[in-house]
């Protein structure tokens, strides 16, 4: 019964990311509308788009960090071989995206606003 109240809790958890994507796929869109505008306009002042970059970042940070914590409690409580292999292959990628969307952040962090943004979401 535990196994079936837990399978309940990550599609809950898995229903929430979804709904944390649909947030950071409209902020996205809203800070790629403000620098399409400041480009216009000439205005480099404008760090809105920066900071909203910088938080899309830091969100998936906590996304991916939740994927690697559930991946490896998979890969620790796997009995089966080939299901173990399995599973270290999805933390292996997990921890690879984590990385990753580290290192996408910190790039983002040392950008200055003029700097176009990466897209990897």
């Amino acid at each position: 019964m535990s196994s079936y109240n837990e399978e309940i809790k990550n599609l809950r958890i898995n229903d929430f990311i979804f709904i944390a994507y649909l947030v950071i796929v409209l902020a996205g869109l809203y800070a790629n509308i403000r620098e399409e505008k400041n480009i216009k306009n000439n205005n480099i002042n404008d760090s809105l788009p920066h900071y909203i970059r910088v938080g899309i970042f830091l969100a998936s940070l906590i996304i991916y960090s939740y994927f690697v914590y559930n991946s490896y409690k998979n890969y620790k409580n796997s009995k089966v071989q080939n299901v173990k292999k399995i599973e270290g292959l999805k933390l292996f990628s997990s921890i690879l995206l984590f990385v990753a969307g580290i290192v996408i952040l910190y790039i983002e962090l040392i950008s200055d606003n003029t700097t176009s943004e990466i897209s990897i979401i």
